[in-house]
């Protein structure tokens, strides 16, 4: 069972994502090369390094308390659904 602190980073980082680009979804991977976080997010366009560096940055309190300090931040573009035209 996991408790509410495994659900922090994604919480946090939530809170610290940019608005215009919604997380549609989340996975926490654990591996043996550290903890990374999986978003997927919508967008019209990529986020960009400096977006994710950000939200990497206001997640530094976060990594300090949990002991992470090399948690991974994975960002993935999933584009808008195109408008349909109707016949």
């Amino acid at each position: 069972m996991v408790g509410a602190a495994g659900l922090e980073p994604a919480t946090s980082c939530q809170e610290l994502w940019p608005s215009d680009a919604p997380i549609q979804d989340f996975d926490v991977v654990l591996g043996t090369a550290g903890i990374a976080i999986d978003v997927r997010y919508q967008a019209i366009s990529d986020l960009g390094q400096v977006a994710i560096n950000k939200v990497l940055q206001g997640l530094q309190g976060l990594r300090t308390k949990l002991g992470i300090p090399d948690l991974v931040l994975n960002a993935v573009r999933i584009p808008p659904a195109s408008p349909t035209n109707p016949k």
